[in-house]
């Protein structure tokens, strides 16, 4: 065995011996790989006509041998091509031949076709080797090619090698990081605008001003701010000020020519303020002159300039201006046509000014040492040097320091940023944990509804991440942990504040008078929420200060939010807790069982691109973003053909794409608990199945539903609330509320079958029930807290794009899910069932904060509540909940295994077995001995809570 570079001349000498050898094989594998060889030859001697005249030689070689088939070779020859072309950076010509090669992939019959496999195994690894070569990062047709990887991978993804499938995963995870990169710079750009501008302080007025901008830019509250703007206007005592703050106020609502407009008036003030002000205004102005046309940068940063020099003194090197002069060149910089020398000096000057702004004397802002990170990065990156641990250790350093948890977070997003920007996973891993873990406290600090909306809407993202990054480096407790951290945050803090045994322990410890002004302020937070009203910040405050002074006596804060791997596993006891998510990178389960470490599945293909278009597919929007359905509220309405095969294909990816390996292989039990991630929380991933044939043992168990009896959770804390009150209601005595609609108020097709269905389950519960035929509001109103048991049978619809608006339909008005969540009174409740259409949709806005009307029943008290996510027929739902009822009731099973047995009766349930069931109706449904086979009909209806 020779080394290099004694290798590659030996293997040359072979090859051309061989060219003359007596057996076929070796000469035709001789003749295609000498060209190989002759272009790597090339490359080494740094020689470019002479590697495209081998390109040329490889590419005529190669089409003879096809041409008289004999080109067994081809693909093993083609493979070391793009190979070579990739590693000198001959991405175009690596590009051309991965491209032409893929049309020509057999993928029909690989189980018996050994040359296929082989092909498309070394095909799969050549796509491998251009996109992960650095040289294709901006290619124009990367995206082309990793399309075509991913067709082979769907195409013959059981038939590719473990190597191939690791192939992958680092090229899946090498997009997943670049664009978690992405969107975590535009997130920091925004927060330029939100939180990133010049401080304003120094004398009592400049504080007021300082404290109205905090209060603005942190919880939406502009009472402060107006307050002292009109103080400003009424005395004219300095009118620099007045028009910076309306400035800041224009920026905070996105209107920046006014901001800009009033910068320039505040410039030409000449009040005693303006000289001290004048820093913040031309960096302010330059700041929001380049996020606005990012084309005028230049003069942005001249503008910054203009404010330092306004400021800096013999005695005094540094400015309000220097970290935004400072930010504005790190992003000259970094743009890719920047000149190599200018390059250099804005990166050295900007590493200057915020290394000079963050001396501890100066107290710098968390946007100012956001920026010397930031700065140092771009240096490091520059020189070539590996500062990697150093800047680690400083990013450790920096979210350690005291600051508020809004600060916390900003700078937890900038270290975020940074360790995506290093491609390193374990760098990733530790910054996405630090940041999820600050998002609910982030979220708590905040008393404004829009602010409280942004950081849940920033969360989206950083949760699912944040357990990938995590799981891939094999810390699972952790990836859980995040999970359940960034899942249901407003519910979780909502049930927090809620929670009735901090009223009972504050008064069992002697604490009469605490507890009642718990229960004052906290009452006085629920009406604000409810009803804002222009100082949103006094009710929060009071709470806190409040619950601060609990903790002494309790031991725990009532508000907080923090999580334990422990306080999780402590909601398993009657079942798995599956965490589901899509990461960029690919799908991922961790299974939750007992106290043990979690189980973590890969679902590859159950990525966030795929997900995506399975939610298009069970929402249809149109082209403004209206949801079509819900617009006539028609329990019984039809599906057309289209809108079935929909359904059937959506619930079979969902089986094929990763539901059914992770219940065949790692879920089981009696009961599965499903916390779903994301948008994913909003398909029905009880229902993943193919459609499958009564009594055919080769299809009937491809159904989720065939092995376990699956609920949901909003997150693991929320079913331990739902499983405390299953333990405080006895089984015995519950009484049930039973409400149809037939003809609802505001139109809607007539239900002709509710009361049929009220009348059958009512059968179930003798001697404690109440039925409520046409039921009004009122009517319900009057008679529900009497009840712990609701079912409602009527006309629903959503609205998953304003989620608050979704309803439902009473004899004499409609009820939107807002009204519902503020007229209902909390108290131990068993179960609701909202028989009507579309009544689990929840937000597509925020789908981690699960809002829609199971959680908000969840959150007045239920244990648990069955909901539907589509349009349901209203005979085939009278079937499906006479069963429930009857299984429930009468067969013992628990309420969740009792919905799973229904559903599986209606799926095989004949003509003879639904006429037993209802006497006096023909069945409805499909032609055939099963009408109610297809899932459109029995499959809707889900079960969250215990």
């Amino acid at each position: 065995m020779f080394e290099e570079p004694w290798a590659h001349d030996a293997r040359g000498h072979r090859l051309r011996h061989d060219l003359r050898s007596a057996d076929p094989y070796q000469r035709t594998r001789a003749e295609i790989e000498l060209p190989v060889w002759a272009y790597r030859e090339a490359r080494l001697r740094g020689d470019d006509p002479g590697a495209d005249a081998a390109w040329q030689v490889f590419r005529q070689t190669r089409q003879q041998q096809r041409d008289r088939a004999d080109d067994w070779w081809a693909a093993q020859a083609t493979h070391e091509l793009v190979s070579t072309a990739a590693a000198f950076d001959d991405i175009d010509r690596a590009v051309r031949e991965v491209l032409e090669w893929h049309p020509r992939l057999d993928t029909r019959d690989l189980e018996n076709d050994n040359t296929g496999r082989t092909d498309v195994r070394t095909f799969v690894s050549a796509c491998t080797q251009v996109l992960s070569s650095p040289a294709s990062a901006a290619h124009p047709q990367r995206a082309v090619v990793r399309a075509a990887l991913r067709d082979i991978e769907h195409r013959a993804g059981e038939w590719l090698s473990t190597y191939n499938h690791d192939e992958i995963r680092e090229i899946d995870d090498i997009y997943a990081i670049h664009e978690s990169g992405n969107e975590l710079e535009e997130e920091s750009v925004t927060n330029v605008v939100t939180g990133g501008l010049p401080a304003i302080a120094g004398g009592q007025i400049l504080d007021l001003a300082g404290a109205a901008l905090t209060a603005l830019e942190t919880n939406d509250d502009t009472a402060a701010l107006s307050e002292l703007v009109r103080r400003l206007e009424q005395t004219g005592e300095a009118p620099s000020l007045l028009h910076l703050l309306q400035a800041r106020r224009a920026a905070a609502t996105g209107a920046l020519p006014a901001a800009l407009h009033e910068l320039q008036l505040a410039a030409r003030a000449t009040d005693p303020l303006a000289p001290r002000l004048l820093p913040q205004i031309h960096a302010t102005a330059g700041t929001l002159q380049a996020l606005h046309d990012p084309a005028e940068l230049d003069e942005g940063i001249a503008a910054c300039r203009t404010g330092r020099q306004s400021g800096v003194r013999w005695w005094r090197r540094t400015t309000a201006a220097d970290a935004a002069l400072a930010r504005l060149l790190l992003w000259r910089a970094l743009l890719p046509d920047t000149p190599p020398d200018r390059r250099a000096a804005d990166v050295r000057e900007a590493v200057r000014l915020a290394r000079r702004r963050c001396r501890p004397w100066h107290h710098p802002s968390v946007d100012e040492r956001v920026v010397l990170h930031d700065a140092r990065a771009a240096r490091d990156a520059l020189s070539g040097g590996d500062n990697t641990g150093r800047q680690r250790r400083a990013w450790r350093s920096a979210v350690t320091k005291p600051s508020t948890v809004t600060e916390q977070a900003r700078l937890a997003l900038a270290w975020a940023t940074w360790a995506v920007g290093t491609g390193d996973q374990e760098l990733a891993a530790e910054a996405y944990q630090h940041l999820v873990g600050l998002v609910p406290l982030d979220a708590a600090a905040r008393y404004g509804q829009s602010a409280k909306q942004r950081v849940l809407a920033a969360a989206q993202e950083h949760t699912a991440e944040a357990g990938y990054w995590l799981a891939r480096t094999r810390r699972y407790r952790e990836a859980v942990v995040a999970l359940e951290t960034g899942r249901a945050i407003g519910l979780s803090e909502a049930n927090g504040r809620d929670d009735s045994a901090v009223h009972a322990r504050l008064r069992a410890a002697g604490q009469h008078e605490l507890a009642e002004e718990y229960r004052l302020a906290r009452a006085e937070v629920d009406q604000q929420e409810r009803h804002p009203s222009a100082r949103p910040g006094h009710a929060w405050q009071r709470l806190r200060d409040v619950a601060a002074r609990a903790a002494e006596v309790l031991g725990t804060d009532p508000l907080a939010l923090s999580v334990s791997y422990a306080d999780i596993t402590a909601a398993t006891g009657d079942g798995a807790l599956v965490y589901i998510a899509a990461a960029k990178a690919g799908g991922y389960a961790l299974v939750v069982a007992a106290r043990h470490d979690p189980q973590f599945i890969e679902l590859r293909t159950l990525d966030r691109r795929t997900v995506a278009r399975l939610v298009a597919e069970l929402l249809p929007l149109t082209r403004d973003g209206a949801t079509v359905r819900g617009a006539e509220p028609v329990r019984d309405l039809r599906p057309t053909s289209r809108a079935v095969d929909r359904t059937t294909s959506m619930l079979s990816t969902l089986w094929k794409n990763g539901v059914h390996d992770l219940v065949l292989h790692s879920v089981r039990g009696r009961v599965v608990t499903f916390v779903p991630v994301g948008q994913l929380s909003l398909l029905p991933l009880h229902a993943a199945g193919e459609p499958g044939t009564p009594g055919d043992t080769y299809t009937e168990w491809r159904r989720a539903g065939h092995f376990s009896a699956i609920r949901y959770a909003p997150n693991a804390r929320g079913l331990r609330r739902c499983q405390a009150t299953v333990r405080a209601l006895p089984s015995g005595e519950q009484r049930l509320l039973a409400v149809d609609v037939a003809d609802a108020a505001g139109g809607g097709a007539h239900l002709p079958h509710v009361a049929r269905e009220t009348t059958g389950i009512a059968r179930c519960w003798p001697g404690a029930v109440t039925i409520a035929h046409n039921c009004t509001w009122q009517r319900f109103q009057d008679t529900a807290d009497e009840h712990t048991v609701w079912h409602l049978a009527c006309h629903g619809s959503a609205q998953p794009h304003s989620i608050l608006d979704s309803r439902l339909y009473f004899a004499d008005r409609q009820v939107t899910l807002k009204e519902l969540r503020d007229v209902l009174r909390p108290g131990q409740r068993r179960l609701a069932v909202l028989s009507a259409c579309e009544s689990n949709l929840t937000g597509t806005a925020l789908p981690n904060e699960v809002v829609g009307l199971p959680s908000a029943l969840l959150q007045v008290g239920f244990a648990g509540v069955i909901a539907s996510s589509w349009k349901v027929d209203d005979l085939a739902t009278a079937y499906l909940m006479t069963a429930f009822h009857r299984q429930w009731r009468e067969e013992g099973h628990e309420p969740v295994v009792a919905l799973n047995h229904a559903m599986q009766w209606l799926r095989t349930a004949t003509r003879d077995d639904l006429a037993a069931m209802l006497p006096d109706v023909e069945p409805g449904g499909d032609a055939g001995p099963y009408p109610y086979l297809a899932p459109r009909y029995w499959a809707a209806f889900a079960y969250t809570g215990a």
